[in-house]
Order: C-alpha cells, then structure tokens, then sequence
C-alpha cells in the first residue's frame, strides 16, 4: 500500500543519511554530508508524496467531474490512499445513487409515454364513435322533418277533405230537400 511505500522510502532516505557519518565519522564536514543526505532524502520523499497525492487527487477530480456532468459510465478511481480512498466511495456511492435515480425517472416516463399513448388512442375512438353518432343524429333530424313534412300535408290533405265533405253534406242536404 502507499503507506508502506512511505514507511520504507523513509528508511531507505534514513540509512543514505546516516552514510557519510558512519563512512567518514572523523572528517568535519560530516555534519554538513549528513545534513545534505538527510535533505536530499526528504525532498525524495516529498517529491514522491506530493507525485503520489496529486495524481490520486487529480483523479477523483476528473470522476467527480464526470459525474457533474452526468456521465454515469465513468469507472470509479482506485486511488489506494485511505483519505483519498473514502473520498472515492463516496463519490462512487453518488454515482450508484444517480444511477438508480435515472432509472427510477426513465421508468416513470416510459409508464407516462404509455399512459399518454392510451389517453390518445382512447380519444379517437370517443371521436370516431362520436362522429358516427353525429351521422346518425343528422339522419335521424333529416327523417323526422320529413316525417313533419308528411304529417303536416297530411293534416292539410285532412283538413280539405273535411271541408270537401262538409260542403258536399252540405249540397247533398240542400238538394235532398
């Protein structure tokens, strides 16, 4: 793990430190090679920490960033330091989450296309039957005025022929007396 590699980059910059010393402990500029050892060493061991951290930070970056902007297909980093580590569950953790609120969302809209499309559908046939009721109704008016048509010449025809005959039960009655 990345806290072993530490521990033993560490040690290793430790023992080239205490080199000079042990190679030369008489000279009087040892202070000074023990002192530049140890320098070195941790710039060593800086250097890689600091390589170490901002690669594994610019990778949970560039997931978060793809999760900002709805790419749920990224693959999570795997960044192998703890504090960073959790940073990448978490994020990961939002990823599942969002994916399982896309799901649930192009579930509920395919259940609301069906629905429409059903709605649609039923409308038609309310339109068609209506427009064949419409038909039937305007046959129906156009029969029953020509009904009322019939019906008041009828009456018509009717009423003449009881004038008709009551004139000629009238002319009859006259000329029979």
């Amino acid at each position: 793990s990345a806290t072993q590699q530490l521990s033993l980059l560490l040690l290793g910059g430790g023992a080239l430190a205490l080199l000079p010393v042990v190679l030369a402990p008489a000279h009087p500029w040892t202070w000074l090679g023990t002192l530049l050892a140890l320098l070195a060493s941790a710039g060593v061991v800086l250097g890689w920490f600091h390589h170490g951290l901002v690669r594994n930070l610019r990778t949970a970056e560039r997931f978060a960033r793809d999760l900002a902007a709805c790419n749920l297909t990224t693959v999570a980093p795997d960044t192998g330091a703890p504090p960073l580590d959790a940073l990448a569950r978490s994020l990961y953790q939002i990823q599942v989450n969002l994916s399982a609120v896309v799901g649930d969302v192009r579930t509920e809209v395919g259940g609301l296309l069906h629905a429409a499309q059903r709605i649609a559908q039923d409308g038609h046939d309310l339109y068609a039957r209506t427009g064949v009721q419409s038909d039937s109704l305007a046959q129906a008016a156009s029969a029953m005025e020509e009904l009322s048509s019939t019906v008041r010449q009828t009456a018509e025809t009717a009423t003449r022929v009881a004038q008709d005959s009551a004139q000629s039960a009238e002319v009859a009655r006259r000329g029979g007396a």
